[in-house]
């Protein structure tokens, strides 16, 4: 157990970069420290260092072997400063974990990157954007993986993104972008530069049972891909229930994709779920969020209600994918209903260190 005394965020950042800046101004420019989240990485690798190493792709983020030195006599500045007054042994200790994870990660080979271009910018809503890019290699990833996006237009800066599409020899990929305040605007824009890594995080495995997927907005992207990828994979598809669940019926981004697809599918079936029954005035819906003509409008309330009240699901391998707080308000819906099982994809914005 680090001392806590070790653990405050701001002095490791301000003491770290003090450090990098003096003696390795270079290493400091081009990772972009001044902006990085140095002091929250330093404790996160002090709290829990076998996680942090397990989750760090460094290489992605332009850490290159000869860097490790520098940053290492940084961290090693940091917490020595901050410890001046504590025990001999409580530092040692500190050190310990610095000296073994840099040995480790320095290691460890470079994730993958490739080059790839912005070739489509389409606004679904107002909050809700689709991303289509050009990756200039094969892209190589399952769904529920996540890849590493850096925009050249924001060096330093990498957006963890969950493809909608299965990968493919092409290089195409495709992502969902949520806007977090009404008139935010998404980064990439048609014609944009940026690097994009292989797939990393674990997959989503399946099993012989048919599927139950819930989504939670922008986290439909996910579950978007392992539903083509059964498409795709199997003459003989698995049943699929999808439970789309939104905040607004104008922030059901795909349900007219998602209809069509499943019209041609006799063994998908999709039930939009929204919170509100009416957008509120900046929702900004377009077409793309109509159901077809005939069908039903979609259901109103928590989705775990709405997915327990059909039944048990006794039969169905249950995948949820969404926010941290979206998951657990459905599991909590869900066990009422006395359903226990589920597989879940957190696609809460986070960084590497939080798994």
């Amino acid at each position: 157990m680090i001392h806590q005394e070790l653990l405050q965020e701001q002095e490791l950042h301000q003491l770290f970069l003090q450090h990098v800046l003096t003696h390795a101004p270079e290493v400091a420019t081009r990772l972009h420290l001044r902006s990085a989240p140095a002091g929250q990485a330093i404790a996160a690798l002090l709290r829990a260092p076998e996680r942090f190493v397990e989750h760090a792709p460094l290489g992605v983020f332009g850490v290159q072997e000869s860097d490790y030195p520098a940053l290492l006599a940084a961290a090693l500045h940091a917490v020595q400063t901050l410890g001046k007054d504590l025990p001999l042994e409580e530092v040692l200790a500190a050190e310990r974990v610095l000296h073994e994870s840099a040995r480790t990660l320095k290691a460890r080979p470079a994730p993958e990157l490739s080059d790839a271009h912005v070739v489509q910018v389409e606004r679904r809503s107002r909050r809700i954007t689709i991303v289509r890019i050009q990756v200039h290699a094969p892209t190589s990833y399952r769904a529920g993986q996540h890849l590493w996006l850096g925009p050249s237009l924001t060096p330093g800066r990498w957006m963890r993104v969950y493809p909608s599409i299965p990968a493919n020899e092409q290089g195409q990929l495709e992502i969902h972008c949520f806007d977090s305040s009404a008139d935010s605007s998404v980064a990439l824009r048609e014609g944009d530069t940026c690097r994009v890594s292989q797939g990393l995080g674990t997959p989503i495995e399946l099993d012989d049972r048919d599927l139950l997927l819930i989504s939670h907005g922008t986290a439909l992207a996910p579950v978007r891909a392992l539903m083509l990828d059964q498409l795709n994979q199997s003459a003989d598809p698995p049943r699929i229930h999808m439970f789309l669940s939104a905040e607004y019926p104008g922030e059901q981004y795909e349900l007219a994709t998602m209809w069509q697809i499943a019209a041609t599918a006799p063994w998908l079936a999709i039930t939009p779920v929204v919170q509100h029954p009416q957008d509120a005035w900046w929702v900004g819906a377009t077409e793309h969020s109509k159901p077809p003509r005939g069908l039903h409008l979609p259901q109103v309330g928590q989705v775990g209600q709405v997915v327990a009240s059909y039944g048990r699901w006794l039969d169905r391998h249950i995948i949820i994918a969404g926010t941290t707080e979206e998951i657990r308000a459905t599991q909590e819906a869900l066990a009422k209903g006395g359903i226990q099982h589920s597989t879940v994809l957190d696609t809460s914005p986070r960084r590497f260190w939080e798994g």
